[in-house]
């Protein structure tokens, strides 16, 4: 029985990060001029609720805000299943790459085209305990040494992934 919860809430997390996947891809897709690639690895998400409260302009309860930091603490460093590229691809030609990219491989495609490129790459989701919250960051290195990215705050309205708010722009 045990076994069986535990399953089914790792599928369960897996299909809420897979949602959110698609829905930050096409949002870039969307706002971007550029055809992307996309990056397979997975960074670790931070969130400070004081930052993040300091940028936005809504009011969200303290409670999810709470909630939001501790599972960050449980975010990690890994990588993108494949085959949700392969899924996303199929729907969209403005993804160049057919395969993930490494990050050996971003610095090859840089060395070979000799020009700018978007290299996409979404961090790790974290949600608020009834996963109707969510934070993510995203990153576009456009050549060695050319990158910027900020983070986004996304709730879930009628069973779909809105981005609420956008924070922690930066640039390098």
């Amino acid at each position: 029985m045990i076994l069986f919860l535990i399953s089914t809430l790792s599928y369960t997390q897996n299909e809420l990060k897979f949602e959110v996947f698609k829905s930050i891809i096409k949002h870039e897709i969307e706002n971007s001029d550029n055809a992307l690639y996309l990056q397979c690895t997975k960074s670790k998400t931070y969130f400070d609720s004081q930052n993040f409260k300091q940028q936005i302009s809504f009011d969200i309860q303290t409670e999810i805000l709470q909630e939001l930091e501790k599972n960050s603490l449980r975010s990690d460093d890994n990588f993108w299943k494949s085959k949700w590229l392969a899924a996303v691809k199929k729907k969209n030609e403005s993804i160049k790459n057919k395969n993930c990219l490494t990050k050996k491989d971003v610095t090859k495609l840089f060395k070979r085209t000799k020009k700018r490129n978007s290299v996409l790459t979404i961090s790790d989701p974290i949600f608020s305990d009834n996963n109707e919250y969510c934070i993510v960051s995203i990153s576009y290195t456009m050549f060695s040494g050319s990158a910027y990215g900020n983070s986004y705050f996304l709730q879930k309205i009628h069973g779909i992934w809105k981005i609420k708010a956008s924070y922690d722009n930066w640039l390098s």
